[in-house]
This record gives structure tokens, sequence and C-alpha cells, in this order.
């Protein structure tokens, strides 16, 4: 193993355990106290550490097919995250993370982020009403898709959102960043979700 992984895995375990054994209430309260607990992207002060947390909606057709990476609303593949669209459901989010952050404790590669935790709380903000016009022209700029008008409607209706804590705004052992600095690396890195290319080291320690 790379020893240069050793630290990260450190503040993984003490961050893992410290989040998994908050209630729900109590995590919940940690949202609310955030700086910008109005926004999906928030940070969560942990003691000395500052935790980037991530809430997306999570439909009940999500809800009630638990951790299914199944696209259950059909919607195209190039309806992603990276071409400018909302996923292919929010379990294929986790499931990527989990996988890139046990190659990372695995010290397999090191280039990922670490989600700390995830769990699924009822949505912590009031569900607001669609923006008809945006959302019309949002779909019709998706060839006016069926499909993924339902999925957004549903997401804008959830009841549930998905939480995510994921990296500490600075790397373990480099000074600290500013908030909004280290927010935007943090992003940039965190919304691509880059699968290891096939070849070399990488081939022989990743499934």
């Amino acid at each position: 193993m790379d020893n240069s992984v050793e630290p990260r895995r450190q503040v993984y375990f003490r961050l893992s355990s410290h989040l998994s054994q908050l209630s729900n209430e109590q995590l919940t309260r940690l949202l609310k106290n955030a700086t910008s607990a109005s926004e999906p992207n928030t940070a969560l002060e942990l003691g000395s550490d500052r935790v980037f947390a991530k809430r997306v909606p999570v439909t009940d057709l999500e809800h009630n097919n638990m951790l299914s990476t199944a696209n259950y609303y059909r919607l195209p593949n190039y309806f992603n995250f990276t071409g400018g669209g909302g996923g292919l459901g929010v379990f294929r989010e986790i499931v990527t993370y989990i996988k890139t952050t046990n190659w990372v404790l695995a010290g397999a590669i090191g280039c990922f982020p670490l989600l700390y935790h995830w769990r699924i709380l009822p949505r912590s903000s009031a569900v607001k009403p669609l923006d008809e016009d945006d959302h019309r022209e949002f779909v019709r700029r998706w060839n006016s898709n069926k499909r993924i008008d339902r999925f957004l409607r549903d997401k804008a209706s959830a009841q549930y959102e998905e939480l995510l804590s994921e990296v500490v705004d600075r790397e373990v052992g480099q000074p600290r960043l500013g908030r909004q600095k280290g927010r935007e690396r943090i992003l940039r890195v965190t919304k691509s979700h880059p699968q290891p290319r096939s070849r070399g080291e990488e081939d022989t320690l990743v499934e």
C-alpha cells in the first residue's frame, strides 16, 4: 500500500465513525446550523474538521428501491451530470462513491475524494413549487423527453434526500484553504466521477 494514503485513511475512519454515530436528529441539526444551510452543497463543522456535505432529493420510486442502480425512469444515457443533465438515479452516485472510496482505502488509487458517510434523511428543507416556465424550458432542451419531465417533477416534490459527506476542504498535512477556494476544488473533483484508466498498476489492483 502507498504510505501516502495512510493519513487519509486515519482521517477517514475517525470522521466516518463520528458521522455514523450521529442520530438523524443530530445530523439534521448540523445541516440546519451550517453556514449555507439553504443550499444543496454545504460544509459541516465537526470540531476542528470541516466536511463537505451534499444533499440530493430522493424520489419515492428511488426510495422504494433502496440502493438499486436500475434506471427505473428509463432516462436516456446522455442525461448525465457531465452532459449537464440530472443524473440517472441517486443510488448510482452512492455506489460510485463507495467503489472509489474503497479503491483509495486499499491504496489502489489516490486521486478520488473519500465518502465518509451517506444516509437517507427526511427532506430538511420545505418542498418548493416547481417553476413551470423554467422546468418546461429545461425539458424542451432535452428533446421534450417525457421521462425526464417525470423524473424532475418527482425530484422536485421528493420527501427524502440523500446526504453525502465527502471530503474536507484541505488535504491532510496541508495548510488550510480558504472556504471558497477549497469548496471550488472539491466541486471540480466530485462532479465528474472519473473512472480509473485501464492501464498499468490500476488494472491489477482495482476489480
